[in-house]
Formats: C-alpha cells, structure tokens, sequence
C-alpha cells in the first residue's frame, strides 16, 4: 500500500486534533496552528515553553538531577504528580560513593554506577533513569502524558512533557526527522 505524504498543513489539522494544545487560548492555538502549517518546527514553538526543561546530560550526570527534577516538578504537578526528590548516594561527597543514587518519592533510582561511566552513556543514563522514574509516576496518577526526551544525554538535551499522540503525529507525518523528534524516556 503506498503511503501519502503528508503537508504541513495537514499536520497543523492533525495535532489540533491531538492534545497538544489543549491548555491554550483559542488565538494562541491559531496562531502555532498556522506556523506548524507554514512549516515551523513544532518543538520550537513558543507555546512549548511552558512544557519543556534543559536536561543537559553532562549537567544531570555531574550531579545535577536534583536541580533538574526540582525544575521539571511545575511541569508534572499539573499531571498531580508531587516530585520530592533527595540525595541518597553522592559520587561528589567527601567520601564518595561509587554510584550516584537519588530517591523520587520514596524509590531510589540508580542514576549511575561508576561501572556505568566505563562502559555505558553515562549522560545518557543520567537523563533517561530519572525521566523514565517520572514516567511511571505519571501513569501511576492517570495522566496521559508523559516525558520524552529531545537530543537526550547531549549538552544540548530537553525534556517535554507530552501526550504520546502528538509524536505519534509527528512521526506519521513524515514531515520532522526522526532525529529531532522527541522519544519516549525509558530507562531500558
């Protein structure tokens, strides 16, 4: 079966549909409407902004989830999701641990082990292991959105909170490479 190609205006009309605008006026809805429909980069929007966080890969493995999930906690609490994060094992500490180890409300996530930083993406890891924990406090509070993550483990890494139709969308369409499409954050 030959599949079409998608317009941009047909993926303005798709996601319109989808959830993504959801918590926007009627005119700024029209108006990311018409810049998707004009070919902008969907993850550039403005109206974005309110649903995205710096997650920096080199940052979150230096140390940095705390900082990182204390910013994202507006973004989940909206889903009714209360992150309380704390410390648990610290690489950095006067006497160092050999594992960085956070707790988010009340479970320890391995952000990394220094066998990780031989042979693993230890960027990478630092970025997925607390997102995916994210995820599954999500779906434990019955929302349907989720994390997922743009340039994950990179210095330039995002994180969006996001239902998974509109990348479903997006991947359809065939419009956005794949490489500048958010995935979902997994910790496998």
């Amino acid at each position: 079966m030959l599949r079409m190609a998608w317009t941009y205006e047909q993926l303005a009309v798709a996601l319109d549909a989808s959830d993504l605008w959801r918590d926007v006026d009627d005119e700024t809805r029209k108006a990311a409407r018409t810049q998707v429909a004009h070919g902008e980069y969907l993850f550039n929007l403005d109206l974005l902004d309110s649903y995205v966080v710096s997650a920096d890969g080199e940052d979150l493995a230096e140390g940095g989830v705390e900082e990182f999930l204390s910013e994202l906690s507006p973004l989940v609490a909206r889903e009714g999701v209360d992150l309380q994060v704390q410390r648990l094992l610290d690489p950095y500490a006067d006497i160092p641990a050999d594992r960085y180890v956070v707790e988010i409300n009340e479970e320890p996530c391995l952000i990394w082990t220094r066998e990780d930083a031989v042979y693993e993406d230890l960027w990478g890891q630092a970025t997925l292991r607390p997102l995916a924990r994210v995820n599954e406090l999500l779906a434990a509070a019955g929302s349907r959105r989720r994390m997922f993550t743009l340039y994950g483990g990179g210095n330039e890494g995002l994180a969006y909170l996001l239902h998974p139709d509109v990348i479903a969308i997006v991947r359809a369409s065939g419009l956005i490479d794949q490489r500048d499409t958010p995935t979902l954050a997994t910790a496998d």
